[in-house]
């Protein structure tokens, strides 16, 4: 039966993820030669990777197709705000919670509502006073991620005996087994930008590397990365790209090189995000103190600081005080307090002269304003009278000559 217009709605499929592959063999020809809508009613659950649609639809398979992906929540953010506050009242717990605490609520439970009801309950039983979201929830909310990280760093194969036809071209110490999931899809998976995934791998691959012939590889594989991030203002490329060399090196690398290590592995923080905080502090203060007068230019001090050893000029006490930390000496790294370095600056001769320069510079310019004040009082000034009627000093009067 011919149909000018057909709309097929495919909404239960509990056969298609069983072999996600063969489904996409048999389907493939029928959705790139239909002229119909065909829509999939798909349930995310980036939870579980056998159930993820990201499974059934890699990225690849969706460009090929053309297949537009749209993506809704359980529950509206509006709708789940009233829901909550509702429940809130019903228990007894209106004055507790504030806008801001709905909103961080919202986000862990990404569109749940019966999680974001557990969440609140919880959290008034954990703390009487104010409420707080312990942190079970926010690392809950970030467990993807790690499952993503270690999928990379622990190199998983599907099989260790069986490779790909594309690998039997190469020699035999390259070849690698097919990865449990797809780079691209694993990657995806994570919600977490492409960023953070570069900091947390460049952090923790020493500690699953086999050798350091591998990290080294797998470390100029990252230095290519972050050349071709956007910190350079000269290159422009996708930072999904520059994710993609690093967890692809990683993966190939660190084949073989763990299996010892298999088990719980606590992940920290990237020291590098902490680094790149302290770093944008820095140049934001040096920018605004060794500003040179008159200039527009924001970044002159970035470009001055080398020379000053050449130059060697007069520095204020906030200027020594910021140049000395900049050359201080190795054994105060970038992770000790600052604090503990101005405390032995305050004894150090030459800052107590550049002190004392600063103080009476500042004497003299505050000196110098009220002389011209006090010169600006004293001189004479011509006012046009208010009352113009009764004024002899005015400017409309004739002139005459004699």
């Amino acid at each position: 039966m011919q149909h000018a217009f057909a709309y097929f709605l495919v909404n239960s499929t509990p056969i298609l993820y069983r072999d996600p592959a063969e489904f996409r063999r048999l389907i493939y020809p029928y959705l790139f030669e239909a002229k119909h809508f065909v829509v999939f009613d798909l349930t995310a659950r980036d939870s579980s990777w056998y159930m993820s649609p990201r499974r059934v639809f890699p990225k690849h398979f969706i460009n090929s197709l053309n297949i537009v992906e749209l993506n809704f929540y359980p529950v509206a953010n509006t709708f789940m705000r009233k829901g909550l506050r509702r429940v809130v009242d019903v228990l007894g717990f209106r004055s507790r919670l504030t806008a801001h605490d709905y909103r961080a609520v919202e986000k862990i439970a990404n569109g749940d509502i019966r999680s974001a009801i557990n969440i609140i309950q919880f959290s008034l039983q954990c703390c009487q006073e104010k409420f707080t979201i312990p942190d079970v929830f926010e690392v809950a909310s970030t467990d993807e991620l790690f499952h993503m990280l270690g999928s990379l760093l622990y190199a998983k194969r599907q099989s260790e005996t069986e490779y790909p036809d594309v690998e039997l071209g190469v020699r035999e110490d390259l070849r690698r087994p097919a990865p449990t999931r797809a780079i691209n899809d694993t990657l995806s998976m994570s919600r977490a930008s492409a960023e953070t995934v570069m900091m947390f791998l460049h952090e923790h691959e020493p500690n699953f590397s086999g050798s350091i012939s591998s990290i080294r590889k797998v470390l100029d594989a990252m230095s290519v990365s972050d050349a071709l991030s956007q910190m350079w203002e000269t290159r422009h490329i996708s930072q999904e790209y520059s994710s993609q060399i690093c967890a692809r090196a990683t993966i190939f690398y660190n084949y073989k090189a763990n299996r010892i290590a298999r088990g719980f592995y606590a992940y920290r923080r990237p020291q590098w995000s902490v680094l790149d905080e302290k770093t944008t502090q820095l140049k934001r203060e040096l920018n605004e103190v060794l500003r040179l007068p008159g200039s527009s230019d924001g970044r002159f001090a970035e470009i001055y600081v080398p020379y000053l050893s050449m130059i060697k000029p007069s520095l204020t006490g906030s200027q020594y005080r910021l140049v000395s930390y900049l050359t201080r000496p190795w054994r105060f790294s970038w992770g000790t307090s600052r604090d503990l370095w101005d405390h032995q600056l305050s004894t150090d001769p030459a800052y107590q002269m550049a002190l004392s320069r600063e103080n009476s510079f500042k004497n003299s310019l505050r000196s110098s304003l009220q002389e011209e004040n006090d010169l600006y009082e004293d001189s004479p000034q011509i006012e046009d009278s208010e009352y113009e009627i009764h004024s002899d000093d005015s400017f409309d009067d004739p002139v005459t000559l004699y």
